[in-house]
């Protein structure tokens, strides 16, 4: 039976607002899920993770809405999200050919 780790973060924003977020590793061995060790460092990574993902959001707020109207920092933010989405399917396509390659 596989299992999972899951860790959820919720920290305030102030004013009442708040912001969520959260890891998941699934599919981990059963046998793993007891090795102590093993479920402390995943822990460890997703709440390294978490954070890292916080201080982003604090960081891409600060620098790229801050002094912007709801929608310039709207178009800033399909901007960002249209220039991830490229950068993944650069890489999915590269990854794509050396498939391809290999296979030649």
């Amino acid at each position: 039976m596989k299992r999972s780790l899951k860790i959820d973060r919720l920290y305030s924003l102030g004013d009442w607002k708040n912001v969520r977020f959260g890891d998941e590793f699934i599919d981990i061995p059963e046998e793993s899920i007891f090795d102590a060790e093993f479920v402390g460092d995943i822990r460890m990574l997703q709440l390294l993770g978490v954070e890292i993902l916080y201080r982003e959001y604090l960081k891409l707020q600060h620098d790229e809405l801050v002094g912007k109207d709801l929608e310039e920092a709207l178009e800033r933010l399909y901007e960002l999200r249209d220039e991830m989405y490229e950068s993944i399917m650069s890489k999915l396509d590269k990854d794509k050919d050396k498939e391809n390659t290999k296979k030649e």
